[in-house]
């Protein structure tokens, strides 16, 4: 089987706008040979999913500053924010936006300034919402990856699409690229690099309802993974309170935002019993598990395990101008007006406030906390550690713009001059491809193990936990994990174009890897904080667990070990 190999000073794994943007920042700095590879089409990337907007502080005022911004994303992440990177994002975003804006990106603007509307959680000093959230009507993130691409394809940068990334490449402790597959060809492709940033967002589809789409299967985080770095707090996933009941498309918190009214079956407002301060813009933690608790009591539909957000107060004009996602999205898949009918949602696995832990640069840090040679991270796919334990709306995409500029600029002049030899590059490969080796009679059942794990994941590790169904649920993996390794295996002489069933299985490897760790964590951590609730120990225990839950595999799986927050 023949191999090619690329050469390239920085290789980016992941095509959303965490990784188009360090393309960028790398490219505008300096004179580099940037790659990125894809798993997907560059514009089929999971950014296009994020609706609500940006985060900044364009207009400091004594009511509102990158001050508050920060402090209001300390409060949310439940004690577990690292100050300095939290700084770091609200300092530096409104310089972003301002970027966004000269290269073309279609801002909604009022007044001839760009639009900001308040979002959950943002408050100004004086304790009213603050108008921070930039956007570009609902449809924020697709519109950001259009412009970035836009901007890249004038840049030297190499595009790898349907290139999933199989197995990195490591030699003396440093890493020094990927082995990635080829769909198209179905053949393996050796990309070499300097440094190489994973930027592949995060792992939602572990869950059976959520509103990622389906390449969100965490394969950044089980690279590194699998080549012996831990993950940081991976117990954390929030949930977005309104996903349609029956898909699970995202109904952007914009619209709470704008005066849309949670009700129960009985139409009661009932957001007042669980934040009468806050009420439909309480932080998304609280207002998920105040849907459940609704459901649990019987006040939800029996039919779907859902309640209902009114829209019928705003007018069907400032709907389709301001909200237009909503509004095609309760018309094409409800048949329904939401300026007139109300629209059944429930929460939904959203994001992963774990991930790989990184420096303030992005670079990837071992067990040690020491980085690692060559291997950076940005986006969902690093727990900087920002978000804590719950993440405020609208700072994903202000992450994802900070650090993929961060790290695509700290990349630069970064080399090595160690020569991989040849030997170690084929014993390498030869390791990647036995990942990809399945047997054609037992393809079938990839997607069935799939849908056991995230119903595992959904029922056992939703936004109410408890210790007996979190030891269920590690059963539940090791048991799918023993039925996927005793299968038999073929070679891969044959034909292999297009075999979207081996990406399939290994989508399932790296999800079952990830389960298992973001499970042992949830069943350690023996309190509850921010998405992170014990319905058998329901309170929060700073004493012991005000720190990061830090985890390991193979030999370390079954240690964890918790590094404390700096408070000051």
């Amino acid at each position: 089987m023949k191999t090619r190999i690329n050469n390239h000073d920085i290789l980016i794994v992941g095509g959303g706008a965490t990784g188009l943007r360090a393309a960028l920042a790398a490219t505008n700095k300096a004179a580099v040979d940037v790659g990125i590879i894809s798993k997907v089409p560059i514009l089929r990337s999971p950014t296009a999913a994020a609706r609500g907007g940006i985060a900044a502080v364009l207009n400091r005022t004594s009511q509102d500053s990158p001050k508050n911004h920060a402090a209001d994303t300390v409060r949310a992440g439940a004690g577990l924010s690292d100050v300095k990177a939290v700084n770091q994002l609200c300092q530096r975003i409104p310089e972003e936006i301002n970027w966004l804006a000269r290269r073309g990106l279609p801002f909604t603007h009022e007044n001839n300034n760009i639009a900001q509307r308040p979002f959950a959680g943002h408050k100004k000093s004086s304790g009213k919402p603050a108008q921070r959230s930039c956007f570009a009507g609902d449809r924020t993130g697709q519109l950001l990856l259009h412009t970035l691409y836009d901007h890249c394809l004038n840049q030297p940068i190499k595009f790898y699409e349907e290139t999933p990334a199989v197995q990195l490449i490591r030699y003396k402790e440093r890493i020094r690229g990927v082995i990635g597959w080829d769909i198209a060809a179905g053949e393996p492709l050796i990309f070499l690099a300097d440094n190489t940033l994973l930027a592949t967002g995060g792992a939602g589809q572990l869950y059976e309802f959520t509103t990622n789409p389906l390449p969100s299967t965490g394969d950044g985080q089980a690279l590194a993974v699998e080549a012996g770095y831990p993950l940081k707090d991976p117990e954390f996933f929030q949930f977005h309170p309104t996903a349609l009941a029956r898909s699970g498309i995202l109904i952007t918190g914009a619209a709470r935002s704008a005066g849309g009214i949670l009700r129960n079956k009985h139409q009661q407002r009932f957001m007042q019993q669980y934040d009468p301060e806050n009420l439909d813009t309480a932080e998304r933690d609280r207002i998920s598990q105040a849907i459940t608790s609704e459901i649990a009591a019987g006040r939800g539909d029996t039919a779907d395990n859902c309640v209902w957000l009114d829209l019928t107060g705003l007018s069907e004009k400032f709907i389709r101008q301001q909200l237009p996602e909503v509004y095609t999205t309760c018309r094409d898949y409800l048949k329904i007006n939401p300026a007139r009918q109300q629209i059944p949602v429930k929460p939904a696995a959203h994001y992963w406030m774990g991930g790989l832990p990184t420096n303030l640069a992005g670079q990837v840090l071992n067990r040690q906390k020491q980085p690692v040679p060559g291997l950076w991270a940005a986006g969902e796919t690093a727990c900087l550690s920002i978000h804590g334990a719950n993440r405020l709306g609208t700072n994903s995409l202000a992450e994802t713009l900070v650090m993929g500029k961060t790290s695509g600029e700290k990349m630069v002049g970064r080399t090595s001059h160690t020569e991989l030899p040849t030997k170690d590059l084929e014993n390498q490969l030869q390791t990647a491809l036995k990942k990809l080796c399945f047997s054609n009679t037992a393809t079938n059942k990839v997607d069935c193990w799939r849908q056991q794990l995230q119903t595992a994941f959904g029922k056992q590790m939703g936004i109410v936990r408890e210790a007996e169904g979190l030891n269920g649920l590690l059963a539940e993996i090791d048991q799918l994990t023993r039925k996927v390794e005793k299968q038999k295996t073929d070679s891969l002489q044959a034909d292999r174009r297009y075999r979207f069933d081996l990406i399939r299985l290994l989508e399932l490897k790296n999800m079952l890897r990830l389960g298992r760790l973001a499970g042992r964590a949830a069943l350690a951590r023996q309190e509850s904080r921010g998405s992170h609730y014990r319905a058998d120990h329901p309170e929060q225990n700073d004493i012991r667990y005000q720190a990061h839950s830090i985890i390991g595999t193979a030999a370390q799986q079954n240690k964890i070990f918790y590094d404390r927050v700096k408070t000051e």
